[in-house]
């Protein structure tokens, strides 16, 4: 694995580890809102890229399949997952950006008399 995806990934188990320690604020709503939205998009067009990068990869190589099969077969099967993972993380993304609208619309009230009771 690439130093870059292994930053990546540490970087994003680092965030989630860093908010589970802390208190909830209305920033970290709308936050966690562009981040989730973000993400899932960025993988989703990650996923197709590599899909489409898949398509060329026995032309110049020579391939075997560990199991015995056929490897271009096995490569077809690696772009239906990433073609699914695409599809599920596209829908991640909307859904990462509903979550965002709503928590746009929330608010906290000063309530004057707190210091009071």
């Amino acid at each position: 694995m690439s130093p870059a995806l292994r930053a990546a990934i540490g970087a994003v188990h680092e965030a989630v580890r860093r908010q589970s320690g802390t208190e909830l604020d209305g920033e970290d709503l709308l936050g966690w809102g562009v981040a989730l939205t973000e993400i899932a998009t960025t993988l989703a067009a990650a996923c197709r890229e590599l899909e489409r990068r898949i398509v060329p990869y026995g032309q110049d190589r020579l391939l075997r399949d560990d199991q015995g099969g056929d490897p271009y077969e096995r490569l077809g099967e690696m772009r239906r997952h990433l073609a699914a993972s695409a599809l599920a993380l596209t829908e991640a993304g909307v859904q990462a950006q509903a979550y965002h609208r709503a928590a746009a619309h929330i608010g906290v009230e000063v309530d004057p008399d707190a210091g009071l009771r």
